[in-house]
Order: C-alpha cells, then structure tokens, then sequence
C-alpha cells in the first residue's frame, strides 16, 4: 500500500473501538474517502486525542487492495481547524449540513476539486460573525446541485419545455415544482405528475436568479432554502437529521429577528 497525500475536512466520524475513530473526509484530490484512523482516541496517539469534525487538514492515507472502501488513514495535521464555528450553533450546524450534502451526492473517489474549494469557503464565511449562515447554505446548496449534475430547472417547464408565466390569470402564482422531473412544471404538466411542491412567485423570482440572493428577504430565503432541502431528500430518498435540525434552528431564528 503506497502513502497518499492531500488536503481534506472532516464531515464524519464515528467511534470504531476505545482507542480508534472511523472518519469521513471530503479531500480536494481524491473526493470522499472513509478511513479509519487507529489510536486517534488516545490522548498522547498521532491523531491527538481524536479528530474533529469540520477541521481541515493535510493528510496522508492509504488503501488496500482488498478493502477499498475503507483507507487507513497515517496522517491529519489541522491546518484549519474553522474554530469559531464552535462558537455558534446555527453556523456549525449549517456547515454539518453542507458536509452531510457532500457524502450523499459524491462519491467514494471521484475528485471535485471545485466543490472542495466551496466546502472550504464556505466554512470560512460560516465562522465569520458578520455572515448571514443561511445566505451561505443556500449559496451552497445552488453550488453543490449545479457540480454534481442535479440543479433543476427553473425558467421553464421540465417536462414540455414551455416558458413558465409570472403568475396565473387571476393574478396568483400557482406554479409546482418537481424533484423527480428535474424542475418546474407548466400548468398542464403539474396535472399528471404526483411529486410536487408549490412554489411561490417571490421565491421562484430567487430560483431564477440566485444573484438577488444577498438582498432577498429572510423569510424568502429560507422558502428556497426548504426548496433546495425537498429536493435534496427528494434525491436521496430519505431527510438527514441534520437536516431536520438546521430547519428548526433557522425557523426558531427567523421568529427572533421578525
């Protein structure tokens, strides 16, 4: 097994055995990797007592020929450690969030370089005091859809083309949304499609033009945000827990500052 190195953040880690972690890094060369990381719970081991979740770090890994999903991981020297996310819970739980993104729509070895650089901005802004945490997981959520293929499709119906109207005859948005069409529907297609999602005028306005994101309004904000999260586990097939906890904190948010 020849030494790999490269740089990644930890977006998971579970307890392997009373001295030993298994770890989920989302690296810039080689995309995500599952390693286990043996003696990181020891207090004077290499690792340093354990490796933290949204650090990032320089690495050096390898990984058998006869168990390629697990690497064993040699090396994780923080050179980032993100440390006043710790200081906010909706900040840290929005970059939970976008690492829980990250290991549903990647895969295993497969580099995206682009969306390491994100992931890594990202949680600089997050840190930030001045950031507005979901202004930054929404710009997110456009970026990662967009990088691995599964942005929808907003300027016109997903499934006849059409160009979707402002709003209806009667001066009222009615227009839906479909995860498993890949987008918005027409009047006429919403019909026969069971999947869907009303979609607001102002909020599909944002859709259209992710641009006028930094001067939406909150509450407009976090309905794309609720879009983008019903397509996310429209996608996957299942809602995170973490993904049901950042809705809470930004719903709990949104009442503090109305």
């Amino acid at each position: 097994m020849s030494a790999i190195k490269d740089e990644a953040i930890c977006i998971g880690s579970t307890r392997y055995s009373e001295s030993s972690q298994i770890v989920t890094l989302f690296s810039k060369e080689h995309g995500l990797i599952k390693a286990i990381a043996k003696g990181a719970r020891r207090p004077k081991g290499k690792f340093g007592g354990g490796i933290d979740l949204l650090t990032a770090a320089r690495i050096i890994f390898s990984v058998s020929s006869s168990d390629a999903t697990l690497a064993l991981l040699h090396e994780y020297v923080t050179c980032e450690p993100f440390g006043l996310l710790r200081n906010d819970l909706l900040a840290l739980n929005c970059g939970q969030f976008a690492g829980d993104m990250l290991s549903k729509f990647t895969e295993c070895y497969d580099p995206h370089e682009l969306l390491y650089s994100g992931f890594y901005q990202t949680l600089g802004k997050l840190q930030l005091p001045s950031n507005n945490p979901l202004l930054s997981i929404v710009e997110f959520q456009f970026f990662l859809f967009q990088e691995v293929g599964l942005s929808p499709v907003f300027s016109h119906c997903s499934i006849c083309g059409k160009i979707l109207p402002e709003q209806d005859i009667n001066g009222f948005p009615k227009l839906y949304f479909s995860s498993h069409n890949g987008g918005m529907l027409c009047r006429v297609c919403e019909a026969s499609s069971e999947e869907k999602r009303m979609v607001q005028a102002n909020v599909l306005a944002l859709l259209k033009q992710p641009h006028l994101l930094e001067q939406a309004e909150s509450s407009s904000l976090f309905e794309v945000f609720e879009l983008l999260s019903y397509h996310q586990r429209e996608q996957t097939g299942k809602q995170s827990p973490i993904s049901t906890f950042l809705n809470q904190l930004f719903r709990g948010h949104l009442k503090k500052i109305q």
